[in-house]
Parts: C-alpha cells; structure tokens; sequence
C-alpha cells in the first residue's frame, strides 16, 4: 500500500485515537463520582463517548476527510434500486444477528451498554450518535477516501468493513459488525448516500437498545432462534 493508500487509514486512527481520549476522560470522571449511583455512573460515560464521537467528527472535517454538505447534498445518488439496498441490507443485518447466536463469543461491553442504556443521553449515543458517527468516518471518510485514491471498489468495501469491526474491540461484536459493514458499505458504493446507511444503522442499534431496556438483565439470555422457534427446520 503505497502513501496515497495509507492516508485513507487516517480516519481511522484519529477515531481510534478520540476514543483513547474519552476512555481517559471516562476513567477520570467514574472515579470522582459513587460507583454506587448507576445514574451518575451512566450519565458520565455517555459524556465521555459523546465527546470522543465530537473529537473525531471535528478533526476529520478539519482535514477534509469528512465533507458535511457532500453528505446531505440532494444530488446524492438514489434511485429505485434504493429500495433493493435496503431491503437486502436489511435482510442481512436480520440474518447477522441469527448467525450470532450460533456463536459464543465474550462480550466485554454487556455490562457498559447495560449502564448506558439507564440514561436519555447513554441511549442516545448508542442508537443515533455512535451510528452518525460511525457512518461518516467508515462510510463516507474511510471508504469513500479509499475509492478517491484508487483502490479497487471490492478492496475498499472489505478493509473498510474490516476496519468497522476491529475498532469495536470486542470479540461478540467484531464478526457482526463486519458483515454489517460490507452491506452498509454496499449501499453507500451503490448511492453515494450516507444518509441511507446512516438511517439502517441507527435502526440496528435502535432495535438493540430497546431489547436491553425492555429485557433488562435477561438480555444477555436472549436470542433471536429462540423467539422464531429454534433452529429446527420444517419438513414436509
């Protein structure tokens, strides 16, 4: 990968490296306050992946990586195979989750997501802020500066997706995150609209978010095979 190529890795090193900083932030703020209050504790990560979120999205629009009026730009390619994008992203991200449940991973963030979701601000930063952000720095900065720079559209999508997955850190997430990435980044070769992709995200992470607040410890237990039957197959 030549210079050119590697300058396409940038968004994700400084999302990398914002992230770094509220994790900091975190740890400094959760010991000024009682570990004992879930609300506090709660409301005082959700600031912290706010401002990570706010750091990189900052950044990359000051080094160009990321450009707000390309993004909700009319022109932005839609068309009536929209619809096909979506349903299939869709259909995936359904299949995703039931292929997650054949697996057993460790899940190091359970226990975060489950704090997060006691606050309005915690809830937030899953469903709308995180996806926001994630789309236009794995999305438009990420993928759309690779293919700027000439590397091949499959190429792009795959390490792009890859990219997507690994800064998650966390090994029940990782594989998920990745097929996710590939579909979303699809839609986003095909349209050129990250608003597309941004809407299915936000939707995934909506739909996880109110499985925790409606199944609250259960749901660690849950899983979607189980709501649909199992996994044994009709037979005629």
């Amino acid at each position: 990968m030549n210079k050119n190529n590697l300058f396409t890795l940038v968004p994700t090193a400084i999302f990398i490296a914002s992230q770094i900083v509220s994790g900091v932030l975190a740890g400094l703020m959760l010991l000024l306050i009682d570990d004992t209050d879930s609300s506090a504790t709660s409301s005082a990560m959700s600031v912290t992946l706010v401002v990570g979120d706010v750091i990189a999205l900052s950044l990359l629009t000051l080094t160009k990586h990321i450009n707000f009026k390309t993004a909700f730009r009319p022109s932005s390619a839609v068309s009536a195979s929209t619809a096909y994008a979506i349903a299939g992203a869709a259909t995936g991200i359904f299949a995703t989750n039931i292929f997650s449940d054949l697996i057993t991973l460790p899940d190091a963030m359970e226990a975060t997501f489950m704090q997060l979701k006691d606050s309005i601000l915690g809830i937030a930063s899953i469903a709308i802020i995180g996806p926001v952000t994630e789309e236009f720095i794995f999305r438009q900065a990420t993928l759309g500066g690779m293919l700027r720079h000439g590397i091949r559209p499959i190429y792009a999508v795959l390490l792009s997706a890859l990219l997507f997955g690994v800064i998650h850190l966390n090994w029940a997430q990782i594989l998920p995150a990745f097929s996710i990435g590939i579909m979303l980044g699809i839609i986003y070769l095909k349209t050129g609209n990250i608003i597309l992709c941004t809407i299915i995200h936000i939707i995934n992470n909506s739909i996880a978010v109110a499985q925790m607040i409606v199944l609250g410890e259960n749901t660690k237990d849950f899983k979607l095979t189980d709501a649909l039957g199992g996994y044994t197959v009709a037979m005629p």
